[in-house]
């Protein structure tokens, strides 16, 4: 071999592994540019019964120094708050620091260093028993950034409690221990469909075989955690910094495999060379992308669609990317059309989905 020949060998070697390094180095961007964490005061609403109550507006009151909180200032607020015990008045919180209610649940954040949160502080809220109005309540000031109250409403009041393991939703439970076993059990049925369609209606060489099974793992374990995490973040109280990586991380994976698509009809040599430039330049696209819209990002996203709706995305998306990624895969030996590849994802994410759904806990 000469040495032109090496030097080309281990200049696509670097940019091989420069890709990688820049692809492990992307959520490390994400949080190093995401803002210093504020101050979550969450807010759960429940009857006596605990049935959940879905609050027509909540306001957010500080007492200052008045000791028995008889004139609090209005520090911020949910939805049109019309009684006459209602505060108005311009909200003393900034408007990055707003409160925002989806269902039961409420959360406001504040700056660590606002004076508020030294002060009592006590919440009213408008629902179907009129307005009412909590005791007042300390935050335990800088032992954490995140405190969780309990309002517990009835017809003659309101009970305020401070409940540290209070429930709250969070998309974050994608990352339970439930992912490695999912990941498995979608894997074994996969392979196994894969294996069965194959050998009995493909039906190529050992060798081919093997390289087909491979193929459907390496698209598993890619786009595995990526649909996950996608169903994850377009769930209520997400950060919106996360939701906003896997998004950009979802999209750059999309035009990574269009990218594939096209380099699987060029000439093998051809190919080869677009693929080590994709594993390089993707990697920089998703980092400016990422510090572009997720730059200075410390809110929560209250707002999401429904578990189904994510589920029926996150699966498209899963179909999307798998068999883009089995097509290209495949051609060396096997050579699946591009109906055939996305023929058989679909077929492999619907039984994964439906034999998960029979036999999987959650």
């Amino acid at each position: 071999m000469s040495i032109q020949s090496r030097a080309l060998r281990a200049t696509k070697a670097f940019c091989v592994a420069a890709g990688l390094v820049l692809w492990a180095l992307l959520p490390v961007v994400v949080w190093a540019n995401s803002g210093p964490a504020p101050a979550e005061l969450w807010l759960r609403f429940d009857d006596v019964a605990g049935q959940p109550i879905s609050p027509r507006a909540v306001q957010l009151l500080g007492c200052g120094d008045d000791e028995g909180c008889a004139d609090p200032a209005l520090l911020q607020s949910y939805g049109p708050c019309t009684d006459a015990a209602c505060h108005a008045g311009p909200a003393t919180l900034d408007a990055w620091q707003p409160l925002d209610c989806a269902g039961n649940i409420c959360m406001v954040a504040m700056s660590p260093s606002n004076r508020a949160l030294a002060s009592p502080l006590t919440v009213l809220v408008q629902s179907e028993w009129g307005v009412q109005r909590s005791q007042p309540a300390q935050l335990p000031y800088l032992e954490s950034y995140r405190f969780y109250w309990q309002l517990t409403l009835q017809p003659d009041g309101i009970t305020l409690n401070e409940n540290p393991e209070l429930e709250i939703p969070n998309a974050n439970g994608w990352l339970s221990h439930n992912l490695f076993s999912f990941f498995i059990f979608t894997v074994v049925v996969e392979m196994l469909l894969v294996a069965t369609w194959l050998a009995f209606i493909v039906r190529p060489h050992s060798g081919d075989l093997a390289y087909g099974l491979l193929s459907v793992l390496f698209a598993n374990i890619i786009s595995y955690p990526l649909t996950w995490a996608l169903w994850a973040s377009l769930l209520r109280f997400e950060d919106q910094s996360f939701r906003r990586f896997i998004l950009v991380t979802i999209g750059v994976s999309l035009l990574y495999t269009a990218y594939l698509l096209f380099a699987n009809q060029r000439p093998r040599k051809a190919r080869r060379n677009l693929w080590i430039a994709a594993v390089v330049m993707l990697p920089v696209l998703a980092i400016f992308l990422v510090i572009m819209f997720s730059f200075g990002s410390i809110d929560i996203a209250l707002r999401g669609i429904s578990e189904g709706w994510a589920i029926v995305l996150a699966e498209l998306f899963a179909i999307l990317l798998e068999g883009g990624l089995i097509y290209a895969l495949s051609r060396p030996t096997i050579r699946f059309t591009l109906k055939q590849a996305y023929a058989l994802s679909v077929a492999m994410n619907v039984a994964s989905f439906v034999l998960g759904r029979l036999f999987l806990p959650g």
